[in-house]
């Protein structure tokens, strides 16, 4: 099954046809969208509507049974698909200009993630610099996977300068931020509380019982104050695209 599967996956739809709009369904019909149609939404509503069949529904309620390496190679399929392409720099030791550079203080961040000051890290963090820089990019400059001469296979979205490290980018700082990005968004206050306000720990995590103990989750932000607003946690950064595949494999 797993088998025929990755060849069929690329050819099926993972989004029933019906799905967001009010007619035939309620959340799952054709025609306007429930907030157009002045209703308001309520999970226990979806019983009262038709659920027409489709593959894409068949393929959702059996998505168990697909192993994780299908699904990853699916995944991964899709990602080089949708890879926006980048024209070559002259000089092939030098990276195009369409690859955006991305400044990070990462000694300034350092300096903000030791203090006591929770508004500092929210600041002067990577990943909220990251973010800051980041934040007026499309999402086809994101999707670039750009593998540069020299750069050990890396590929790459944008080039990396680590402000008063004095370093070239040949793929060393672009993991750098990664890691360092994972490690703050994982750190943890003297209170045991989530230091960004991104991930805290689980309850497994925290009690250093059961299964999954190095588990962090999303962290539900008690005021305004977090990285992460409630418009982002409604995933309004998504494309439609994303979102489907993130309901069809989860």
């Amino acid at each position: 099954l797993n088998r025929r599967a990755q060849v069929a996956l690329p050819w099926l739809p993972m989004r029933p046809y019906q799905e967001g709009s009010c007619i035939l369904g309620g959340l799952h019909g054709f025609g306007a969208s429930l907030e157009r149609a002045g209703r308001t939404w309520d999970s226990k509503s979806t019983n009262k509507w038709a659920q027409v069949t489709s593959i894409a529904s068949r393929f959702r309620s059996c998505r168990e049974l697909f192993f994780t390496g299908t699904k990853r190679t699916f995944l991964e399929g899709v990602m080089d698909a949708t890879t926006t392409p980048t024209p070559l720099s002259n000089d092939e030791y030098e990276l195009p200009r369409d690859v955006r550079t991305l400044r990070v203080n990462r000694l300034k961040a350092r300096r903000a993630m030791t203090s006591n000051d929770s508004n500092l890290k929210r600041k002067h963090s990577v990943f909220s610099q990251m973010q800051r820089e980041m934040r007026g990019w499309s999402g086809a400059t994101l999707r670039r996977g750009f593998v540069a001469k020299g750069h050990g296979g890396q590929k790459r979205a944008f080039k990396v300068k680590l402000v008063g490290e004095g370093v070239n980018d040949y793929s060393g700082p672009y993991r750098e931020v990664f890691t360092d990005s994972m490690q703050e968004v994982t750190d943890l206050d003297d209170t045991g509380s989530s230091s960004l306000g991104v991930l805290e720990p689980t309850a497994n995590n925290q009690s250093e019982v059961g299964e999954g103990r190095d588990l962090f989750m999303f962290a539900r932000p008690a005021d305004s104050s977090s990285i992460f607003s409630e418009a982002k946690l409604k995933l309004d950064l998504l494309s439609s695209e994303e979102i489907d595949l993130m309901k069809s494999f989860s």
